[in-house]
């Protein structure tokens, strides 16, 4: 019998960002996003969420590693409000559409503003 040279199945990282029903939002790391949607409606995943059921999903990322998404995490919970809005609208390979957080915040992209010429 020879050795198996393939590498080990890590399990994915995931940071994600919820929705409750008050509308504030919760951040948090898994490895099964699924299973841990599931956990918060359910009432058994975080005190916050417990008592602000239901919750949606409104952001998730992947991540190489459990540090890389403790550190990602500790950074957007450090975030403000319109921060986390612009960093879940603008992060390349995020899952998740404008739309998404338009809706649950009223914000908006900044509009550009072109200065009129008068000559």
């Amino acid at each position: 019998m020879g050795t198996d040279n393939r590498k080990k199945r890590m399990p994915k990282w995931i940071l994600y960002v919820l929705k409750c029903r008050d509308n504030t939002w919760y951040t948090g790391i898994t490895t099964n996003l699924a299973r841990r949607v599931l956990e918060h409606n359910a009432g058994r995943a975080s005190r916050y969420t417990r008592s602000r059921l239901p919750i949606t999903v409104i952001y998730q990322e992947p991540c190489r590693s459990r540090s890389t998404a403790l550190k990602k995490e500790y950074a957007v919970k450090k975030l403000s409000r319109k921060e986390k809005a612009e960093y879940m609208t603008s992060h390349p390979g995020a899952n998740t559409t404008r739309s998404d957080v338009r809706l649950s915040t009223g914000w908006r992209p900044r509009k550009q503003v072109r200065k009129k010429s008068y000559e």
